[in-house]
């Protein structure tokens, strides 16, 4: 048996799918092998970083590990991006790989690179196959720390290792417990119950982490009285019309929900790791309920702390739920929602009555909300845009919003938005970027088109790195640099096929 072999056959009994990445001479013999399988299949982009993206966001809408593969040296760099990306926002991702042949490792020649240091910052683990026969302990050990760890880990293959024969190695069975979450005693949750008891302004700060218990969340706000404020990446799972959604916070976000935060007594942090500190003081009690023991209170010092899925623990939560009337924190609530309504109401129209000849990026969200379908998968990449989506966009309840959310990285969205519509291809897709954000990643252009995937792809173009042209004039500096010079978007995709 060969060793390609091998590596495909345990990444199918994993359950990867699909594999991302670019051809290059030291993986060859693992992307030909792959044209006899019917899975792992190869899908092809114009960049490795790209591929990376598309591992991430594979990963993210099927719950398994995301693959990519990249050609020695040069190749290798390009995944650092996409993989920090992925390690940052604690998603399962697994890069393989080719390395020079064995006998130049260590030595000076073309495209060598010690790819353990070049990836050890954007990796959970990385190491290099030394031997043929050691491959099954090493690609097991990989795939279980990216399952565990949720996290980013590399293995690296010389270029004469792919077809060497070696041993009958046994291929590791997918071990479901890995994924098992950890779970906090009754007791535990008892002990929430009694400080939310004791709030008298209650708030619910929900992120991307409650995405299977949005019913559940709303129906505990209404008990507590709480207003709900969600994350960016939670945009879609929250109805605004709903009378305690109070829209999102951040760059972007409303005064009003950074109000209510400040003013309240006792904030639940339900799967977030989001705490604008920036904003707001830290409240007199904060309790986070989080799948991942380490994210409890990351970004904010949790008074306490329950660990578990959080659509297990609201139903324990919702049934014993200190439901009781608030009169003044409801009234504050009230007006907060109205002013909020009225705030953004007014921007709109605003927008329309303005004479000048651009359109204002409001008026684009606005009738982006119109126009997304309410089960959407919606792409949103990074820059000035972001600012107006998380402010004016209301999600229908059904939708997705998958954004780069610690690393920031422009380019996102393009990538991202094809791996969805191959994973997901029931769904609309709908790729939302700026002029800088979609240049870094035009490319994929070529990609959406070579498998026939019906993305929509929309662009803010204002000839313009909008936030940091905005940030030099806000601090005085002179400004330079950021101004673009843009193709017509539309015509290069028509080019594209």
């Amino acid at each position: 048996k060969r060793l390609v072999d091998h590596v495909l056959d345990q990444l199918a009994a994993w359950g990867v799918l699909r594999v991302y990445g670019v051809a290059g001479d030291t993986i060859l013999p693992l992307i030909s092998a792959m044209a006899h399988r019917e899975a792992p299949v190869f899908v092809p982009t114009r960049h490795e970083e790209a591929a990376a993206f598309m591992a991430k966001t594979e990963a993210l809408l099927t719950g398994t590990v995301g693959v990519c593969i990249a050609t020695a040296g040069p190749g290798a760099a390009h995944l650092v991006n996409g993989l920090a990306d992925a390690q940052t926002d604690s998603v399962p991702v697994l890069a393989i790989t080719g390395q020079l042949e064995s006998v130049y490792v260590g030595g000076v020649h073309k495209q060598m690179i010690n790819q353990q240091q070049l990836l050890a910052a954007v990796t959970e683990y990385t190491t290099e196959l030394t031997h043929p026969a050691g491959v099954s302990e090493a690609l097991a050990r990989a795939l279980r720390t990216a399952t565990t760890k949720r996290k980013v880990a590399h293995l690296s293959v010389p270029k004469d290792f792919w077809e060497a024969e070696i041993p009958a190695l046994p291929v590791r069975t997918y071990e479901p417990y890995l994924t098992t979450p950890a779970r906090s005693a009754p007791y535990v949750v008892q002990g929430a119950l009694e400080l939310l008891y004791q709030a008298a302004r209650p708030a619910i700060l929900v992120g991307i982490g409650a995405r299977q218990a949005v019913g559940d969340v709303l129906r505990l706000a209404e008990s507590l009285r709480a207003p709900v404020i969600h994350t960016l990446a939670a945009t879609g799972q929250f109805p605004r019309e709903h009378h305690l959604v109070m829209g999102s916070i951040g760059e972007g976000g409303t005064d009003h929900s950074l109000g209510l935060i400040a003013d309240a007594d006792c904030v639940l942090r339900l799967g977030t790791t989001w705490w604008p500190k920036k904003y707001v003081p830290e409240p007199p009690v904060t309790i986070d309920i989080n799948v991942e023991p380490e994210h409890v209170g990351m970004g904010s010092p949790a008074r306490y702390g329950v660990v578990g899925p959080v659509e297990e623990i609201l139903p324990h939560l919702i049934a014993q739920a200190p439901n009781w009337p608030r009169p003044e924190w409801e009234a504050r609530l009230a007006l907060a929602k109205q002013a909020l309504e009225e705030e953004l109401a007014r921007e709109i129209a605003e927008a329309r009555s303005t004479s000048e000849q651009t359109v204002h990026p409001s008026l684009i969200v606005s009738a982006l909300c119109r126009h997304i379908p309410e089960n959407a998968v919606i792409c949103l990449d990074v820059g000035d845009h972001v600012l107006w989506f998380n402010r004016h966009f209301r999600g229908s309840g059904r939708q997705d919003v998958l954004i780069s959310g610690y690393w920031r990285t422009m380019g996102c969205a393009l990538p991202s938005a094809i791996a969805a519509s191959i994973v997901q291809p029931h769904r609309p897709v709908v790729a939302i970027a700026g002029d800088g954000g979609i240049s870094m990643s035009l490319a994929e252009l070529l990609t959406a088109v070579r498998h026939r995937l019906p993305v929509r792809v929309v662009v803010f173009d204002n000839r313009s790195l909008a936030m940091e042209e905005n940030e030099m004039k806000a601090k005085g500096m002179k400004v330079h640099g950021v101004g673009l010079n843009n193709p017509g978007f539309d015509r290069v995709a028509e080019l594209c096929g």
